[in-house]
């Protein structure tokens, strides 16, 4: 069985994938705002880790771990 990640053309489609949803993001008068303080140089590299991890055959990102990492911010920003 092909991983996701090498059907979809590896790490350097997710890179380009990730390059494209930044700058969605940073665009959508809705969205930006939770993205103003953030260094988007600093958000790239565990983004594209995260999405490579969950398409690849064995993904090292659980939903507890996820949760963790994201409980700052929700808490900060009351986010659901």
């Amino acid at each position: 069985m092909t991983a996701l990640l090498d059907w979809i053309g590896g790490r350097d489609a997710v890179i380009a994938a990730v390059d494209v949803f930044y700058k969605k993001i940073l665009a959508d008068s809705e969205l930006s705002p939770f993205f103003e303080k953030s260094r988007m140089d600093h958000q790239r590299k565990p983004k594209v880790s995260f999405l490579s991890s969950v398409m690849a055959e064995t993904p090292k990102f659980t939903t507890v771990y996820m949760r963790n990492v994201h409980r700052p911010m929700v808490n900060k920003m009351n986010l659901n």
